[in-house]
Protein backbone atom coordinates (compact mmCIF):
# COMPACT_ATOMS: atom_id res chain seq x y z
CA UNK A 1 0.00 0.00 0.00
CA UNK A 2 1.14 3.55 -0.75
CA UNK A 3 -0.40 6.85 0.36
CA UNK A 4 1.41 9.84 -1.13
CA UNK A 5 0.37 13.42 -0.26
CA UNK A 6 0.82 16.45 -2.50
CA UNK A 7 -0.62 19.94 -2.03
CA UNK A 8 -3.75 19.00 -4.01
CA UNK A 9 -4.63 15.69 -2.34
CA UNK A 10 -3.61 12.08 -1.73
CA UNK A 11 -2.66 9.31 -4.15
CA UNK A 12 -3.51 5.85 -2.86
CA UNK A 13 -2.36 2.50 -4.24
CA UNK A 14 -3.88 -0.47 -2.45
CA UNK A 15 -4.12 -4.19 -3.20
CA UNK A 16 -7.38 -6.07 -2.51
CA UNK A 17 -7.52 -9.86 -2.26
CA UNK A 18 -9.45 -11.78 -4.91
CA UNK A 19 -12.11 -12.59 -2.31
CA UNK A 20 -12.77 -8.91 -1.59
CA UNK A 21 -15.72 -7.43 -3.46
CA UNK A 22 -15.12 -4.73 -6.03
CA UNK A 23 -14.55 -1.11 -4.98
CA UNK A 24 -16.55 1.61 -6.70
CA UNK A 25 -14.98 4.70 -5.11
CA UNK A 26 -12.59 6.01 -2.46
CA UNK A 27 -13.18 9.15 -0.38
CA UNK A 28 -11.86 11.19 2.51
CA UNK A 29 -13.36 10.12 5.84
CA UNK A 30 -14.32 12.54 8.61
CA UNK A 31 -15.86 11.75 11.98
CA UNK A 32 -16.66 15.28 13.20
CA UNK A 33 -19.41 16.34 13.64
CA UNK A 34 -20.81 13.07 12.23
CA UNK A 35 -19.09 10.12 10.53
CA UNK A 36 -19.24 10.68 6.79
CA UNK A 37 -17.36 10.47 3.50
CA UNK A 38 -16.33 13.75 1.83
CA UNK A 39 -14.21 14.67 -1.21
CA UNK A 40 -14.82 11.59 -3.32
CA UNK A 41 -11.88 10.50 -5.47
CA UNK A 42 -11.54 12.10 -8.89
CA UNK A 43 -9.52 9.22 -10.36
CA UNK A 44 -9.86 5.44 -9.98
CA UNK A 45 -8.15 2.65 -11.89
CA UNK A 46 -8.17 -1.08 -11.18
CA UNK A 47 -5.72 -3.67 -12.47
CA UNK A 48 -6.10 -7.40 -11.87
CA UNK A 49 -3.00 -9.47 -11.16
CA UNK A 50 -2.34 -13.06 -12.29
CA UNK A 51 -3.20 -14.27 -8.79
CA UNK A 52 -6.63 -12.61 -8.96
CA UNK A 53 -5.90 -9.70 -6.59
CA UNK A 54 -6.87 -6.22 -7.71
CA UNK A 55 -4.54 -3.20 -7.51
CA UNK A 56 -6.50 0.04 -7.09
CA UNK A 57 -4.95 3.42 -7.84
CA UNK A 58 -6.97 6.47 -6.80
CA UNK A 59 -6.60 10.17 -6.12
CA UNK A 60 -8.66 11.84 -3.39
CA UNK A 61 -8.74 15.67 -3.29
CA UNK A 62 -7.51 16.79 0.11
CA UNK A 63 -6.00 20.31 0.17
CA UNK A 64 -2.84 20.45 2.28
CA UNK A 65 -3.19 16.81 3.32
CA UNK A 66 -0.76 16.25 6.19
CA UNK A 67 1.88 13.56 6.27
CA UNK A 68 1.21 10.81 8.77
CA UNK A 69 -1.94 8.90 9.75
CA UNK A 70 -4.98 9.52 7.54
CA UNK A 71 -8.39 7.86 7.27
CA UNK A 72 -9.91 7.06 3.89
CA UNK A 73 -13.16 5.32 3.13
CA UNK A 74 -14.19 3.20 0.20
CA UNK A 75 -17.56 2.31 -1.29
CA UNK A 76 -17.87 -1.32 -2.34
CA UNK A 77 -20.07 -2.82 -5.05
CA UNK A 78 -22.64 -3.91 -2.44
CA UNK A 79 -22.76 -0.47 -0.80
CA UNK A 80 -20.58 -1.23 2.22
CA UNK A 81 -18.34 1.60 3.45
CA UNK A 82 -15.20 0.24 5.15
CA UNK A 83 -12.66 2.74 6.47
CA UNK A 84 -8.91 2.43 5.82
CA UNK A 85 -6.23 3.78 8.13
CA UNK A 86 -3.13 4.70 6.14
CA UNK A 87 0.15 6.47 6.79
CA UNK A 88 0.74 9.11 4.17
CA UNK A 89 4.12 10.27 2.88
CA UNK A 90 4.58 13.91 1.84
CA UNK A 91 6.13 13.98 -1.63
CA UNK A 92 7.81 17.36 -1.07
CA UNK A 93 9.52 16.15 2.13
CA UNK A 94 10.89 12.85 0.86
CA UNK A 95 14.69 12.56 0.75
CA UNK A 96 16.13 11.68 -2.64
CA UNK A 97 16.64 7.97 -1.90
CA UNK A 98 13.06 7.59 -0.63
CA UNK A 99 11.54 9.47 -3.58
CA UNK A 100 13.59 7.32 -5.96
CA UNK A 101 12.30 4.16 -4.26
CA UNK A 102 8.68 5.38 -4.56
CA UNK A 103 9.07 6.24 -8.24
CA UNK A 104 10.79 2.96 -9.01
CA UNK A 105 8.21 0.76 -7.29
CA UNK A 106 4.99 2.66 -7.95
CA UNK A 107 5.83 4.95 -10.87
CA UNK A 108 4.02 2.90 -13.51
CA UNK A 109 0.74 3.07 -11.57
CA UNK A 110 1.16 6.68 -10.45
CA UNK A 111 1.95 8.18 -13.88
CA UNK A 112 -1.54 7.92 -15.45
CA UNK A 113 -3.15 9.14 -12.22
CA UNK A 114 -0.80 12.13 -12.02
CA UNK A 115 -1.46 12.98 -15.68
CA UNK A 116 -5.21 12.89 -15.02
CA UNK A 117 -5.34 15.14 -11.94
CA UNK A 118 -2.17 17.26 -11.65
CA UNK A 119 -1.07 20.32 -13.65
CA UNK A 120 1.32 19.63 -16.49
CA UNK A 121 4.32 21.18 -14.71
CA UNK A 122 3.63 19.71 -11.27
CA UNK A 123 6.84 18.41 -9.68
CA UNK A 124 5.52 14.86 -9.10
CA UNK A 125 4.18 14.59 -12.62
CA UNK A 126 7.46 15.77 -14.08
CA UNK A 127 9.42 13.32 -11.91
CA UNK A 128 7.23 10.43 -13.10
CA UNK A 129 7.65 11.23 -16.79
CA UNK A 130 10.74 10.40 -18.85
CA UNK A 131 13.39 13.09 -18.74
CA UNK A 132 12.33 16.11 -20.77
CA UNK A 133 14.57 17.20 -23.63
CA UNK A 134 16.98 19.79 -22.27
CA UNK A 135 17.05 23.33 -23.58
CA UNK A 136 20.32 24.87 -24.71
CA UNK A 137 20.32 28.55 -23.87
CA UNK A 138 22.31 29.73 -26.87
CA UNK A 139 20.31 28.80 -29.96
CA UNK A 140 22.28 27.54 -32.92
CA UNK A 141 25.54 27.13 -31.00
CA UNK A 142 26.77 23.70 -29.92
CA UNK A 143 27.16 23.32 -26.18
CA UNK A 144 27.86 20.49 -23.79
CA UNK A 145 25.58 21.96 -21.11
CA UNK A 146 22.10 20.51 -20.59
CA UNK A 147 19.61 22.20 -18.28
CA UNK A 148 15.93 21.84 -17.40
CA UNK A 149 13.82 23.87 -14.94
CA UNK A 150 11.03 21.43 -14.03
CA UNK A 151 8.98 23.95 -12.05
CA UNK A 152 7.97 24.83 -8.48
CA UNK A 153 6.00 22.46 -6.26
CA UNK A 154 5.26 22.89 -2.56
CA UNK A 155 7.48 25.97 -2.45
CA UNK A 156 10.56 24.20 -3.84
CA UNK A 157 12.23 24.85 -7.21
CA UNK A 158 13.04 21.63 -9.10
CA UNK A 159 15.24 20.94 -12.10
CA UNK A 160 18.61 19.62 -13.21
CA UNK A 161 21.89 20.76 -14.77
CA UNK A 162 24.54 18.62 -16.49
CA UNK A 163 27.72 19.30 -18.44
CA UNK A 164 28.88 16.52 -20.74
CA UNK A 165 32.46 17.75 -20.45
CA UNK A 166 32.30 17.43 -16.66
CA UNK A 167 29.94 14.47 -16.15
CA UNK A 168 30.78 14.03 -12.47
CA UNK A 169 30.48 17.69 -11.46
CA UNK A 170 27.54 18.98 -9.43
CA UNK A 171 27.03 22.69 -10.12
CA UNK A 172 25.84 25.49 -7.89
CA UNK A 173 22.45 26.75 -9.10
CA UNK A 174 20.72 30.08 -8.48
CA UNK A 175 17.05 30.91 -8.98
CA UNK A 176 16.49 34.53 -9.99
CA UNK A 177 13.48 36.80 -9.65
CA UNK A 178 13.82 40.14 -11.41
CA UNK A 179 17.59 39.72 -11.28
CA UNK A 180 17.72 39.01 -7.52
CA UNK A 181 18.77 35.59 -6.22
CA UNK A 182 15.83 33.99 -4.38
CA UNK A 183 17.28 30.47 -4.01
CA UNK A 184 20.75 28.96 -4.14
CA UNK A 185 22.05 25.44 -3.78
CA UNK A 186 23.88 22.52 -5.36
CA UNK A 187 22.39 20.33 -8.10
CA UNK A 188 23.64 17.08 -6.57
CA UNK A 189 20.49 15.11 -5.73
CA UNK A 190 20.06 11.69 -7.30
CA UNK A 191 17.23 10.86 -9.72
CA UNK A 192 17.16 7.42 -11.27
CA UNK A 193 15.37 8.70 -14.39
CA UNK A 194 18.31 11.02 -15.06
CA UNK A 195 20.78 8.16 -14.85
CA UNK A 196 18.57 5.91 -17.00
CA UNK A 197 18.55 8.56 -19.71
CA UNK A 198 22.28 9.12 -19.76
CA UNK A 199 22.43 12.27 -17.63
CA UNK A 200 25.71 11.41 -15.92
CA UNK A 201 25.42 9.42 -12.70
CA UNK A 202 21.96 10.85 -12.01
CA UNK A 203 23.22 13.18 -9.26
CA UNK A 204 22.37 16.43 -11.04
CA UNK A 205 18.92 17.30 -9.66
CA UNK A 206 18.30 20.45 -7.61
CA UNK A 207 15.47 21.05 -5.14
CA UNK A 208 15.80 24.50 -3.60
CA UNK A 209 13.84 26.41 -0.96
CA UNK A 210 12.61 29.77 -2.24
CA UNK A 211 12.72 33.12 -0.47
CA UNK A 212 9.67 33.80 1.71
CA UNK A 213 9.30 37.14 -0.11
CA UNK A 214 7.76 35.21 -3.04
CA UNK A 215 4.98 33.74 -0.90
CA UNK A 216 2.54 36.59 -1.46
CA UNK A 217 -0.17 35.05 -3.66
CA UNK A 218 1.12 36.88 -6.75
CA UNK A 219 2.57 35.37 -9.95
CA UNK A 220 6.37 35.50 -10.23
CA UNK A 221 8.62 34.68 -13.19
CA UNK A 222 11.73 32.74 -12.14
CA UNK A 223 14.95 32.00 -14.04
CA UNK A 224 17.82 29.58 -13.51
CA UNK A 225 21.46 30.67 -13.46
CA UNK A 226 24.54 28.51 -13.08
CA UNK A 227 27.33 30.92 -12.01
CA UNK A 228 30.15 28.59 -13.04
CA UNK A 229 28.79 28.32 -16.58
CA UNK A 230 27.49 31.84 -17.13
CA UNK A 231 24.51 32.28 -19.47
CA UNK A 232 25.16 29.03 -21.33
CA UNK A 233 23.08 26.92 -18.96
CA UNK A 234 20.09 29.23 -18.49
CA UNK A 235 16.75 27.43 -18.80
CA UNK A 236 13.45 28.91 -20.00
CA UNK A 237 11.70 30.81 -17.17
CA UNK A 238 8.94 29.32 -15.04
CA UNK A 239 5.98 31.27 -13.64
CA UNK A 240 4.68 30.32 -10.20
CA UNK A 241 2.14 31.66 -7.72
CA UNK A 242 2.77 30.76 -4.09
CA UNK A 243 0.18 30.88 -1.31
CA UNK A 244 0.46 34.00 0.84
CA UNK A 245 2.34 32.83 3.93
CA UNK A 246 4.82 35.60 4.66
CA UNK A 247 5.81 36.05 8.33
CA UNK A 248 3.28 38.56 9.64
CA UNK A 249 5.30 39.51 12.73
CA UNK A 250 8.29 40.83 10.79
CA UNK A 251 9.08 44.02 8.89
CA UNK A 252 12.48 43.12 7.48
CA UNK A 253 14.79 45.62 5.85
CA UNK A 254 14.52 44.75 2.14
CA UNK A 255 17.68 43.21 0.75
CA UNK A 256 18.25 46.08 -1.70
CA UNK A 257 18.01 48.61 1.14
CA UNK A 258 20.26 46.44 3.31
CA UNK A 259 22.93 46.63 0.62
CA UNK A 260 22.47 50.41 0.33
CA UNK A 261 22.96 50.77 4.09
CA UNK A 262 25.95 48.42 3.96
CA UNK A 263 27.68 50.73 1.47
CA UNK A 264 27.54 53.49 4.06
CA UNK A 265 29.32 51.46 6.71
CA UNK A 266 32.93 52.31 7.42
CA UNK A 267 35.19 49.84 5.58
CA UNK A 268 37.35 47.95 8.00
CA UNK A 269 39.44 44.80 8.06
CA UNK A 270 39.50 42.78 4.86
CA UNK A 271 36.82 45.00 3.30
CA UNK A 272 39.27 47.89 3.22
CA UNK A 273 41.28 46.10 0.52
CA UNK A 274 40.69 46.33 -3.25
CA UNK A 275 37.41 44.66 -4.09
CA UNK A 276 36.33 44.85 -0.46
CA UNK A 277 33.12 46.68 -1.29
CA UNK A 278 31.95 43.84 -3.48
CA UNK A 279 32.91 41.27 -0.86
CA UNK A 280 30.95 43.19 1.76
CA UNK A 281 27.84 43.40 -0.41
CA UNK A 282 28.12 39.74 -1.40
CA UNK A 283 28.31 38.72 2.26
CA UNK A 284 25.22 40.73 3.23
CA UNK A 285 23.37 39.38 0.20
CA UNK A 286 24.25 35.77 1.02
CA UNK A 287 23.17 36.09 4.66
CA UNK A 288 19.97 37.85 3.56
CA UNK A 289 19.15 34.90 1.32
CA UNK A 290 19.82 32.50 4.20
CA UNK A 291 17.39 34.51 6.32
CA UNK A 292 14.68 34.54 3.62
CA UNK A 293 14.95 30.76 3.11
CA UNK A 294 14.72 30.08 6.87
CA UNK A 295 18.38 29.15 7.38
CA UNK A 296 18.27 31.37 10.42
CA UNK A 297 21.26 30.00 12.34
CA UNK A 298 23.49 30.45 9.28
CA UNK A 299 22.17 33.97 8.70
CA UNK A 300 22.66 34.98 12.32
CA UNK A 301 26.21 33.59 12.40
CA UNK A 302 27.00 35.50 9.21
CA UNK A 303 25.71 38.81 10.56
CA UNK A 304 27.69 38.29 13.78
CA UNK A 305 30.84 37.71 11.75
CA UNK A 306 30.21 40.89 9.76
CA UNK A 307 29.75 42.82 13.01
CA UNK A 308 33.11 41.54 14.24
CA UNK A 309 34.84 42.63 11.02
CA UNK A 310 33.10 45.99 10.64
CA UNK A 311 32.77 46.85 14.30
CA UNK A 312 29.55 47.31 16.25
CA UNK A 313 26.90 48.80 13.96
CA UNK A 314 23.14 49.24 13.89
CA UNK A 315 22.60 47.43 10.59
CA UNK A 316 24.07 44.12 11.75
CA UNK A 317 22.15 44.31 15.03
CA UNK A 318 18.90 44.91 13.10
CA UNK A 319 19.53 41.93 10.84
CA UNK A 320 20.40 39.73 13.82
CA UNK A 321 17.17 40.86 15.50
CA UNK A 322 15.20 39.86 12.40
CA UNK A 323 16.52 36.30 12.62
CA UNK A 324 15.54 36.12 16.29
CA UNK A 325 12.07 37.46 15.51
CA UNK A 326 11.59 34.90 12.73
CA UNK A 327 12.59 32.27 15.30
CA UNK A 328 10.03 33.86 17.67
CA UNK A 329 12.73 34.43 20.29
CA UNK A 330 11.27 37.70 21.49
CA UNK A 331 13.66 38.70 24.34
CA UNK A 332 16.69 38.16 22.07
CA UNK A 333 15.03 40.09 19.24
CA UNK A 334 14.17 43.02 21.53
CA UNK A 335 17.72 43.15 22.90
CA UNK A 336 19.23 43.21 19.40
CA UNK A 337 16.80 45.88 18.14
CA UNK A 338 17.51 47.93 21.28
CA UNK A 339 21.26 47.72 20.62
CA UNK A 340 20.68 48.94 17.06
CA UNK A 341 18.59 51.89 18.25
CA UNK A 342 21.21 52.81 20.85
CA UNK A 343 24.01 52.70 18.27
CA UNK A 344 22.03 54.73 15.74
CA UNK A 345 18.89 56.50 17.03
CA UNK A 346 18.12 57.48 13.42
CA UNK A 347 17.73 53.82 12.37
CA UNK A 348 13.94 53.73 11.82
CA UNK A 349 13.97 49.96 11.24
CA UNK A 350 15.28 49.42 14.77
CA UNK A 351 12.38 51.35 16.33
CA UNK A 352 9.91 49.59 14.01
CA UNK A 353 11.29 46.17 15.01
CA UNK A 354 11.10 47.05 18.71
CA UNK A 355 7.46 47.98 18.22
CA UNK A 356 6.71 44.64 16.59
CA UNK A 357 8.34 42.70 19.42
CA UNK A 358 6.62 44.76 22.11
CA UNK A 359 3.25 44.24 20.43
CA UNK A 360 3.83 40.48 20.44
CA UNK A 361 4.72 40.76 24.13
CA UNK A 362 1.31 42.41 24.78
CA UNK A 363 2.77 45.83 25.56
CA UNK A 364 0.66 48.04 23.26
CA UNK A 365 1.61 51.38 24.85
CA UNK A 366 5.33 50.68 24.53
CA UNK A 367 4.83 49.34 21.00
CA UNK A 368 2.97 52.49 19.95
CA UNK A 369 5.77 54.64 21.37
CA UNK A 370 8.31 52.67 19.34
CA UNK A 371 6.27 53.06 16.14
CA UNK A 372 6.02 56.80 16.75
CA UNK A 373 9.79 56.93 17.26
CA UNK A 374 10.21 55.22 13.88
CA UNK A 375 7.92 57.78 12.25
CA UNK A 376 9.75 60.63 13.94
CA UNK A 377 13.00 59.72 12.16
CA UNK A 378 11.33 58.44 8.96
CA UNK A 379 8.04 60.30 8.38
CA UNK A 380 5.74 58.38 6.08
CA UNK A 381 7.32 54.95 6.76
CA UNK A 382 4.40 52.82 5.59
CA UNK A 383 5.06 49.83 7.80
CA UNK A 384 5.26 51.98 10.94
CA UNK A 385 2.03 53.80 10.06
CA UNK A 386 0.19 50.52 9.52
CA UNK A 387 1.53 48.93 12.69
CA UNK A 388 0.70 52.01 14.78
CA UNK A 389 -2.84 51.99 13.45
CA UNK A 390 -3.17 48.29 14.31
CA UNK A 391 -1.97 48.90 17.88
CA UNK A 392 -4.45 51.74 18.34
CA UNK A 393 -7.23 49.50 17.04
CA UNK A 394 -6.07 46.75 19.42
CA UNK A 395 -6.31 49.18 22.32
CA UNK A 396 -9.81 50.23 21.27
CA UNK A 397 -10.91 46.59 21.12
CA UNK A 398 -9.52 46.00 24.62
CA UNK A 399 -11.40 49.06 25.93
CA UNK A 400 -14.58 47.83 24.26
CA UNK A 401 -14.22 44.45 25.99
CA UNK A 402 -13.88 46.21 29.34
CA UNK A 403 -17.02 48.25 28.66
CA UNK A 404 -18.94 45.13 27.68
CA UNK A 405 -17.78 43.27 30.79
CA UNK A 406 -18.94 46.26 32.86
CA UNK A 407 -22.40 45.98 31.29
CA UNK A 408 -22.08 48.99 28.99
CA UNK A 409 -22.83 47.30 25.68
CA UNK A 410 -24.00 50.53 24.10
CA UNK A 411 -20.68 52.19 24.92
CA UNK A 412 -18.75 49.17 23.63
CA UNK A 413 -20.76 49.20 20.39
CA UNK A 414 -20.19 52.91 19.86
CA UNK A 415 -16.44 52.56 20.44
CA UNK A 416 -16.16 49.60 18.06
CA UNK A 417 -18.21 51.37 15.38
CA UNK A 418 -15.84 54.33 15.51
CA UNK A 419 -12.83 51.98 15.46
CA UNK A 420 -14.03 50.02 12.41
CA UNK A 421 -14.81 53.27 10.61
CA UNK A 422 -11.26 54.48 11.22
CA UNK A 423 -9.51 51.10 10.75
CA UNK A 424 -11.73 49.10 8.36
CA UNK A 425 -9.02 46.49 7.71
CA UNK A 426 -8.61 45.53 11.36
CA UNK A 427 -10.12 42.04 11.52
CA UNK A 428 -10.22 41.97 15.31
CA UNK A 429 -12.33 45.13 15.52
CA UNK A 430 -14.67 43.90 12.77
CA UNK A 431 -15.12 40.52 14.43
CA UNK A 432 -15.72 42.06 17.86
CA UNK A 433 -18.33 44.48 16.49
CA UNK A 434 -20.10 41.73 14.58
CA UNK A 435 -20.22 39.49 17.65
CA UNK A 436 -21.54 42.32 19.82
CA UNK A 437 -24.24 43.25 17.29
CA UNK A 438 -25.27 39.63 16.89
CA UNK A 439 -25.58 39.11 20.64
CA UNK A 440 -27.55 42.35 20.99
CA UNK A 441 -30.23 41.42 18.45
CA UNK A 442 -33.62 40.26 19.75
CA UNK A 443 -34.21 36.49 19.86
CA UNK A 444 -35.31 35.18 16.49
CA UNK A 445 -34.05 38.19 14.54
CA UNK A 446 -30.58 36.80 14.03
CA UNK A 447 -30.41 33.71 11.84
CA UNK A 448 -27.68 31.30 12.88
CA UNK A 449 -25.62 30.58 9.78
CA UNK A 450 -22.89 28.54 11.42
CA UNK A 451 -23.56 25.68 9.03
CA UNK A 452 -22.65 27.77 6.01
CA UNK A 453 -19.39 29.70 5.91
CA UNK A 454 -20.57 31.75 2.93
CA UNK A 455 -23.83 32.70 4.65
CA UNK A 456 -21.96 33.59 7.82
CA UNK A 457 -19.71 35.95 5.86
CA UNK A 458 -22.75 37.57 4.24
CA UNK A 459 -24.38 38.07 7.64
CA UNK A 460 -21.14 39.52 9.03
CA UNK A 461 -20.82 41.96 6.10
CA UNK A 462 -24.47 43.04 6.46
CA UNK A 463 -24.09 43.70 10.19
CA UNK A 464 -20.91 45.73 9.67
CA UNK A 465 -22.44 47.73 6.81
CA UNK A 466 -25.49 48.61 8.89
CA UNK A 467 -23.26 49.61 11.79
CA UNK A 468 -21.21 51.92 9.53
CA UNK A 469 -24.37 53.49 8.14
CA UNK A 470 -25.61 54.10 11.68
CA UNK A 471 -22.26 55.68 12.57
CA UNK A 472 -22.36 57.95 9.51
CA UNK A 473 -25.94 58.98 10.25
CA UNK A 474 -25.12 59.76 13.85
CA UNK A 475 -22.11 61.87 12.83
CA UNK A 476 -24.12 63.76 10.20
CA UNK A 477 -26.84 64.47 12.76
CA UNK A 478 -24.26 65.70 15.25
CA UNK A 479 -22.59 67.89 12.63
CA UNK A 480 -25.95 69.36 11.51
CA UNK A 481 -26.83 70.28 15.07
CA UNK A 482 -23.52 71.93 15.75
CA UNK A 483 -23.57 75.76 15.92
Amino acid sequence: MLALSVAEGVFLIVAAAASFEGVRAFARYESDPLPRFVSAGTYLAAQKTKEGAVIYTTFVPWPSAPAGPLRLGCLTASGRKPVLSVKSLAWAELPSDASTAVLTRFGRALLPAAKAVLPERHGLRLALQPVQPPVQAVAGEPTSVLCHFDGVVDGLAHGWVYDKRQPGKAFEVEILHQGEVVARGIADRYRDDLERNGIGNGCHHFRLSLSHTLFDGQPHVLDVRVPALGAVALCPPVTCTLVNSQPAQLDAIPRAQTLALARKLERRGKFSQPGGDQALLAAFDQHGLHQETWLLDEARAGYLQLAEVLGDNALCHCKIAETWLLDYQLPEALEAYGAAAWLDPQMSWAHLGMGNVLRLQSQPAAALAAYRAALAVAPGLRQAEQRAAAVQADAACASARQLEQAGDKAGATALLRATVLRYPDHEGACDSLHALLRDSQPPGQFVDTAGSAASAQVERARNLLEAMLDEFEQRLTTAAGAP
